[in-house]
Parts: C-alpha cells; sequence; structure tokens
C-alpha cells in the first residue's frame, strides 16, 4: 500500500473517529430501545440509526483491513523525473485550461483539493511520462507542462 506518512496519520484519525462516531451510534440506538416502548422496532429512528451504525462499523472494518497492510512510504520513494506517485503535475488541457494533480495513494484521494490516487485512470496514464510530454486520455490531448515532487501537505 502506497501511502505518505501524513496520510497514514489521517487514515489513524480518521478510524479513531469513524470508532467513537459509532460509539455515539450505538449510545443513541441504545437510548432509542430504551424509550422506545413496545414499539421501538416500529420507529423509523430506530431503523435510521441501526443502519447508520452498520455503515459506520463497515466503513471502519474496511480501513482497519487497509491499515494492517503493509507500507511503502511515498515519501521514502527516489525522486523522478516521471510522472507516478509523489508527483505534483500542471496539466494544459486543449484550448488553453490548466489543472494540477497531486498524485498519492488511495487513502489520500481529495478531488476537491486535486489529490488522486495513483491507481486512478488519468494518473495511470500519465505514469512514465515527462514534462513536455502530451498525453491522449479520453479522447483528449492533455501536456504535462510541469512537474514537481510532493513536499507534503500545506494547509487543511
Amino acid at each position: 500500500m502506497l501511502i505518505s506518512r501524513a496520510g497514514l496519520v489521517r487514515a489513524k484519525e480518521r478510524l479513531e473517529k469513524l470508532r467513537l462516531s459509532r460509539q455515539a451510534k450505538s449510545d443513541e440506538t441504545k437510548e432509542l430501545y430504551q424509550t422506545g416502548g413496545d414499539a421501538w422496532h416500529d420507529n423509523p429512528m430506530w431503523h435510521e440509526e441501526c443502519a447508520e451504525r452498520e455503515r459506520l462499523r463497515a466503513e471502519m472494518l474496511e480501513l482497519q483491513a487497509v491499515l494492517e497492510e503493509p507500507f511503502e512510504f511515498i515519501d521514502d520513494l527516489p525522486d523522478s523525473n516521471e510522472v507516478g506517485p509523489g508527483s505534483v503535475v500542471s496539466l494544459e488541457y486543449k484550448g488553453g485550461e490548466r489543472r494540477h494533480l497531486t498524485i498519492l495513494g488511495p487513502l489520500e484521494v481529495d478531488i476537491p483539493r486535486g489529490v488522486f490516487s495513483h491507481r486512478a485512470p488519468l494518473p495511470l496514464a500519465l505514469a512514465g511520462h515527462k514534462a513536455g510530454d502530451t498525453v491522449t486520455f479520453n479522447d483528449q490531448q492533455i501536456r504535462i507542462v510541469s512537474l514537481e515532487r510532493w513536499e507534503g501537505f500545506t494547509s487543511e
């Protein structure tokens, strides 16, 4: 599993938040059960709480399983002049539109911030290319304007 050290810290924090949220949901569900009288099982809130608690449990178990895999830290990968994990890439699309793309591990994806998994289709299409190269992706010509090494998250 590729991940940055910062991403590992965030993933562990997320796991703890899920655990605490699930415990809070368990407490809320227990309270609904205790105050629901004979019709607790017909209470829509009961079913919503149970469904949310189960969703949290499933997310928590999935994250726990991923965190048990061996890690390779993106921070330790050698510098490269080719696109790959740990790259920050500036792209130019036909028509002049520019976008920045940071390529990290699957647990660090944050599309609004432009952070993609190295396993995602666009980073896979860009992998191995260099600044100045043009890549075809989804029938679009994309030019790699610049390529830098990711230095970590600068702000939240």
